[in-house]
């Protein structure tokens, strides 16, 4: 499968789980549905640009995938002031929602990280996909015990922590992104670090 292709279709599972994420979120007040809500927003967005510079020189590539980190740095602050929200407001949580979105995500999520794993060494472009596709599988796997540690408890407090967590993921992966984009920068083509030398002729840059 082209690398288009698969982009494609794990920016489908994404948008789908930000629908499923954004209803049950808003309506509960949940953490970790708005923290995961706040992260695959963001992902749908790099997965968009991956899309569009697929075939781009590596110069385009790497300066997109820096614009990528810095989206989802923003994403993950947006995150945190919904667990400020559920905090100071509390949430209205439900199990059996919390464990059927968090499922639900989770299966879709795994699927995405799966096709993208296997061309996310092809370059910065596809690796920044797989870090997306990989988080969310964490962010839902997260969903999930934030669902059981509430039927255990009766405390919003696990899904607070497991949104901050998400969060601060989030923001973390962010950094490695924008790292390799900026500070370490390689050519799709020869491995070079990028700029590629003068006496290189691939033609990629």
């Amino acid at each position: 499968m082209s690398d288009k292709k698969v982009l494609f279709f794990a920016f489908l599972i994404n948008i789908a789980m930000i629908f499923v994420d954004v209803i049950y979120g808003l309506i509960m007040n949940s953490s970790s549905l708005i923290a995961d809500v706040a992260h695959n927003s963001g992902d749908a967005f790099i997965l968009g640009t991956s899309i569009l510079v697929v075939s781009s020189k590596s110069y385009i590539k790497n300066n997109v995938s820096a614009l990528k980190g810095i989206i989802m740095f923003i994403f993950g602050i947006i995150a945190f002031y919904h667990i400020y929200k559920a905090i100071n407001f509390g949430s209205q949580l439900h199990t059996e929602t919390l464990l059927g979105v968090g499922i639900f995500s989770l299966l879709g999520n795994v699927v995405a990280a799966i096709l993208t794993h296997s061309k996310h060494h092809h370059d910065i472009n596809m690796k920044s996909a797989y870090v997306c596709a990989r988080n969310d599988s964490i962010a839902s796997a997260g969903i999930v015990l934030s669902g059981f540690f509430f039927w255990l408890t009766g405390s919003n407090l696990p899904d607070i922590l497991i949104g901050a967590a998400i969060a601060f993921f989030v923001c973390y992966t962010s950094f490695e992104i924008i790292k390799e984009s900026i500070f370490t920068p390689v050519c799709n083509c020869c491995n070079h670090n990028f700029p590629c030398p003068e006496t290189c002729k691939c033609g990629c840059c």
